[in-house]
C-alpha cells in the first residue's frame, strides 16, 4: 500500500488526514472548528515524550487534551518507515487501534501519521525507530477546518496509568457538565 493510499484510509476513517492536507472539501466542513492557537497548544500533532521514556511533568495537559478531542483510540505501533521520496526525510508511523474507543467511535483502519524533519518528535522516532515498533499508544485526535480543507490534529500519549487517569478524569467532568 503506498503513502498516500494509507492517508486516503486515514482520511475516510476519520474523515480527515493527520496532520496533513485531504482531498476537496466536501460538505462537513462547515460543522468543524477552526484550529487555533490554544488547541495547537494541545493538539499539535507529536508524541508525548514519555512515549520514549522521557519523564513528563506532571502539569501536562493530557485531561484537556481528552476534553478537547473528538475521538480517543488506544493504538499498537506497527511500522516505522523512513520516507525519503520527497526533498526531506520524513518518518510514516503506521498504527493499529485496539477496540473499543476510549472516546468517539471505534477505527478499525490502521492509521497512518506524516512526522517530517520540522516535527518536534522526529529526532525521537529517529532514534528510537527499532524500539516503537510493537509499542502500545494512546492516540488523541479531533478534526479542524484549516485554510478550507478537513484536517486531523493529533498527540499520542503513553499508554500507562499517567495518561489512563487524565482520560478518566476528563471523562467524569464532562458527565459532571452535561
Amino acid at each position: 500500500m503506498t503513502l498516500h493510499r494509507m492517508l486516503l484510509v486515514l482520511v475516510l476513517t476519520l474523515g480527515a488526514c493527520g496532520g496533513t492536507r485531504s482531498g476537496p472539501v466536501d460538505h462537513t466542513l462547515g460543522g468543524l472548528p477552526p484550529y487555533t492557537a490554544a488547541d495547537a497548544a494541545l493538539l499539535d500533532d507529536r508524541f508525548s515524550p514519555e512515549v520514549f521514556g522521557a519523564e513528563v511533568d506532571s502539569s501536562d495537559p493530557v485531561a484537556r487534551r481528552a476534553s478537547l478531542a473528538d475521538g480517543i483510540v488506544r493504538a499498537r505501533i506497527t511500522t516505522v518507515t523512513r520516507d525519503s521520496t520527497g526533498r526531506a526525510e520524513s518518518f510514516v508511523v503506521t498504527l493499529t487501534p485496539v477496540p473499543p474507543a476510549l472516546k468517539g467511535r471505534d477505527v478499525s483502519e490502521p492509521l497512518a501519521l506524516s512526522i517530517p524533519t520540522t516535527n518536534p518528535s522526529f529526532g525521537f522516532v529517529k532514534s528510537f525507530e527499532a524500539e516503537l515498533v510493537g509499542r502500545t499508544v494512546i492516540v488523541i485526535y479531533k478534526r479542524y477546518a484549516e485554510n478550507g480543507e478537513a484536517t486531523l490534529r493529533w498527540h499520542i500519549e503513553a499508554d500507562g496509568p499517567r495518561a489512563a487517569q487524565a482520560i478518566d478524569r476528563a471523562r467524569i467532568m464532562g458527565e459532571l457538565r452535561q
